[in-house]
C-alpha cells in the first residue's frame, strides 16, 4: 500500500473476471502523483476469480484484498473496504468502468477543491442543462458542477468529513442496490453539495462478453426501490438518523484474507422497527395520507423506537452521536466549535454549536441566485449554507465582532420567505439571553412589518445586518427548523404560535385580497371582489395593515378566503385557530405546507383548484386568469346559500 494514501479506491467484485482485470490493470498504470491505494473486496466469486485475485495482491497491483463469505451485497462488500483500509477519502469504482485518464486524481482533486469541502464528487453519463466544456474540470477557478437531481454518481469519492456525519453505505437492501440513491439522499437532508463531472472525461465502461441488456426489474429490486423509498421518508422527517447503523461487522481478517462477518444483533432489532414502521405507512397511505410529516401518532413513536434501538447499539457508542446532526469540535480557540443542548423537546436535530472566530460572508445578487454562509477554519457550516447559485467561499473579513452573538440567518424583504426562513431559528433564539442577532442581509434597515413580526415574539435582541464579510469571536449557531422547502419542525411551529385565540365573530367573512398587489394576481379578482362585497363580504388587503391586526382579522372571521399566496403563513403566528379557511389556487397549485399549516392551527380548511391560465408578469409575478364564477358558486354554498344573493360576477340576483 502507497505510503499515507490519500485516496483508498474500493472495487466490490462479484464474477466478471474480464470486467475486473480491465479495471484493475488500467487504473494500477495511472500517476502516482497523489498516492492511492486499490482495495479489493470480492462478494463470493467462483475460485478462478479468486486465485486471479490473490495473484494480483501478490503482484503489487492490488494493495488490500478482502474475501467474503458469499455474496453479501454490494453495500456491505463496499463498507468493508471502506471500515478496514484508513484514508482521508474514500471512493467505490464499479468493476468495468475503465479509467481513461493518466492523472485523473490529481486534476479531479483540483477541480474539486473549487467547491465546499465537504460534499462528494461523482461522475455522471449526461451533465444535463450544464456547461458542455470538458476542459471547465482543468480551469483553475472552474467551479464543480452541483447535482441538482440528488444524484451521488459514480466512482464517487467521499472524504471522512462526510462519513463521520452519515456513516457508510446503508445495507438494508440485501444485494440489490440502491446506496448512491440512498447516501444521496441522506447528503441532501444534511446539505451537503453533491458535485459532479461527465463520465466519459475520465472513464469508460468495458464491454462484458455474452452481456445482454438491462431486463425489467426483478421483485427483489422493487422490494429495495420500495424499501429506499420509505428510508427517504424518515431522512426527511428525522425519524431515523442519517447515520445508518452496517447490518454485519467484522469478526475476523485471516492471513489468506478471508473476513468472517456477522450480522449485528441490534441491527435485527433495528429491522423489526423498520419493517413496523413501512406497514404503518402502507396504512397511512391507504387512508389517503401519502405524507406522514404531520401526524404526530406516527412521527414521535417511531422516532423513539427509532433512537432507542441506536441508543443501545455498540456502534454508535463507537462512532458517536446517531442523531442527525453536523460536525462539531470541543471548544476552544482558534475556530473550534462544540455542542451545546437546547432544553426541552425538538425535532432533531436537538443541538446548537458555540463558534469561535466564525466569518460570516454576505450574500450577494438576487433572491434566486446567491451563495452566503458561516465559514470556521475555512469550511462553510452546513446549518449555515444558503445556496442559490455559486458556491460560496470565505475572503479576508473586513469587519470585527466581539459577541457573544447568534445566527439569525439571512433577511428576506418577501413576506412569506420572512416567516419560513428568516425566522427559522426562531426557536433556538427563544432559548437564548438577547445577544445581537446577526443577519445576513442587503438592505441596512427592516421593514416596519418585519419590526412588528419581532415584537409579536418578544424579541428584544438588537439587530445587525452583516453586509461585509465579518469575523465574529463567539457565535452561537443553530439549524434552520425549516425553509420554503422543508416542513416546519414541532418546536418551531409551537415557538411561533404568540397570539392567544379569538373566538370568530358569527357571519363574518373575509376575503384575503392579492388584487392591489404588482403582481401574482388573478386578473379577474376585483370584479369578484366587487360582488364580494355586495354581499357582506370583507375585502382586506393585507399589506395595508399592521401584521397583528391582519392575524386578528383572520381569527376573528367565521369564514376566511382568498386565492394563496404568503398572506396565508399569517396563522403561523395564532396560537390556535377554530374558523373556516376557503383557498383557492391562483397558479394551479397549491405549497403543500401552508395547507398543512392552517390545518394544524385547528381550522377547517377547503382547498380548491381551478384552470388558470398564465397571462402577464413572469416567476412570482406572474399574473393569471381563471373562472372566477366558480369560486364564487364554491363561496355561496359554503357560506351564504342561495337565498343571499350571491351571483356570478357583474350579475345581480334579479338577472340571474
Amino acid at each position: 500500500m502507497p505510503a499515507e494514501a490519500v485516496l483508498n479506491v474500493t472495487i466490490p467484485v462479484f464474477n466478471h473476471a474480464e470486467l475486473v482485470q480491465r479495471t484493475l490493470a488500467a487504473l494500477r498504470k495511472t500517476s502516482q502523483e497523489i498516492p492511492f491505494c486499490i482495495t479489493v473486496v470480492d462478494n463470493g466469486s467462483d475460485e478462478r476469480l479468486v486465485a486471479r485475485l490473490r495473484e494480483f495482491r501478490q503482484s503489487g497491483i492490488i494493495d488490500n484484498l478482502f474475501l467474503l463469505p458469499r455474496n453479501m451485497g454490494e453495500a456491505c462488500a463496499a463498507n468493508i473496504g471502506w471500515q478496514l483500509v484508513n484514508a482521508p477519502i474514500y471512493m467505490k469504482l464499479a468493476s468495468g468502468m475503465v479509467i481513461t485518464e493518466a492523472h485523473w486524481l490529481s486534476k479531479l482533486l483540483r477541480f474539486w477543491r473549487n467547491g465546499l469541502p465537504v460534499s462528494t464528487l461523482g461522475c455522471v453519463r449526461n451533465l444535463n442543462m450544464r456547461p458542455a466544456n470538458p476542459e471547465a474540470a482543468d480551469a483553475p477557478g472552474g467551479d464543480p458542477d452541483l447535482s441538482t437531481d440528488g444524484a451521488l454518481g459514480r466512482a464517487v469519492m467521499i472524504p471522512k468529513e462526510v462519513s463521520d456525519v452519515l456513516g457508510r453505505w446503508n445495507e438494508d437492501y440485501g444485494p440489490t442496490s440502491v446506496l448512491e440513491a440512498d447516501f444521496g439522499a441522506r447528503m441532501a437532508c444534511a446539505g451537503f453539495p453533491q458535485y459532479c463531472y461527465e463520465e466519459a472525461r475520465y472513464f469508460r465502461d468495458a464491454p462484458a462478453s455474452g452481456a445482454s441488456g438491462e431486463g425489467a426489474q426483478t421483485p427483489e429490486e422493487q422490494r429495495a426501490a420500495d424499501l429506499f423509498t420509505i428510508n427517504a421518508t424518515l431522512y426527511q422527517l428525522c425519524i431515523r438518523s442519517w447515520k445508518v447503523m452496517p447490518r454485519y461487522e467484522v469478526i475476523d481478517v485471516d492471513e489468506d484474507s478471508r473476513v468472517q462477518l456477522a450480522e449485528r444483533a441490534e441491527y435485527m432489532e433495528f429491522r423489526m422497527v423498520l419493517d413496523d414502521c413501512a406497514q404503518t405507512l402502507s396504512h397511512l397511505r391507504q387512508r389517503g395520507i401519502p405524507y406522514p410529516g404531520f401526524e404526530k401518532e406516527f412521527i414521535w413513536p417511531y422516532k423513539e423506537r427509532f433512537a432507542s434501538v441506536e441508543r443501545e447499539s455498540a456502534y454508535f457508542a463507537v462512532t458517536g452521536d446517531a442523531r442527525p446532526a453536523c460536525p462539531t469540535a470541543s471548544p476552544s480557540g482558534s475556530g473550534q466549535s462544540g455542542d451545546a443542548v437546547l432544553p426541552g423537546p425538538d425535532t432533531p436535530p436537538q443541538t446548537f454549536a458555540l463558534h469561535h472566530d466564525a466569518l460570516l460572508m454576505p450574500f450577494a445578487g438576487s433572491m434566486d441566485e446567491f451563495a452566503s454562509g458561516v465559514f470556521v477554519n475555512g469550511r462553510c457550516l452546513p446549518d449555515t449554507l444558503l445556496y442559490r447559485g455559486r458556491a460560496a467561499a470565505p475572503c479576508r473579513p473586513q469587519a470585527r465582532l466581539k459577541g457573544p452573538c447568534i445566527f439569525g440567518g439571512y433577511m428576506f424583504a418577501h413576506y412569506g420567505h420572512f416567516l419560513l426562513e428568516s425566522l427559522s431559528r426562531y426557536y433556538a433564539i427563544a432559548r437564548c439571553k438577547p445577544w445581537p442577532l446577526l443577519f445576513m442581509s442587503p438592505n441596512p434597515t427592516l421593514r416596519p412589518w418585519q419590526k412588528e413580526a419581532f415584537k409579536i415574539l418578544g424579541l428584544t435582541n438588537r439587530i445587525q445586518f452583516i453586509r461585509v464579510p465579518t469575523l465574529v469571536d463567539e457565535l452561537i449557531v443553530s439549524p434552520p427548523a425549516c425553509d420554503a422547502a422543508t416542513a416546519m419542525t414541532d418546536a418551531q411551529f409551537e415557538a411561533l404560535g404568540r397570539l392567544p385565540e379569538r373566538a370568530p365573530r358569527a357571519g363574518k367573512k373575509l376575503w384575503v385580497s392579492r388584487s392591489a398587489l404588482r403582481g401574482g394576481k388573478v386578473e379577474e379578482e376585483k370584479s369578484l371582489e366587487a360582488e364580494l362585497a355586495r354581499t357582506g363580504w370583507e375585502i382586506m388587503h393585507p399589506e395595508e395593515l399592521p401584521l397583528p391586526q391582519q392575524a386578528l382579522a383572520m381569527m376573528e372571521a367565521g369564514h376566511v378566503a382568498g386565492f394563496d399566496g404568503s398572506a396565508f403563513y399569517t396563522p403561523l403566528f395564532c396560537r390556535s385557530l377554530s374558523n373556516h379557511f376557503i383557498l383557492f389556487s391562483r397558479r394551479n397549485y397549491f405549497v403543500p405546507f401552508m395547507l398543512d399549516y392552517i390545518r394544524k392551527r385547528g381550522a377547517r380548511l377547503d382547498s380548491h383548484i381551478f384552470p388558470a391560465a398564465a397571462t402577464t408578469g413572469r416567476r412570482a409575478a406572474q399574473n393569471h386568469s381563471l373562472d372566477v364564477d366558480r369560486v364564487l358558486t364554491v363561496l355561496r354554498e359554503a357560506t351564504d346559500g342561495p337565498e343571499h344573493g350571491l351571483t356570478s360576477t357583474g350579475r345581480n340576483a334579479s338577472s340571474a
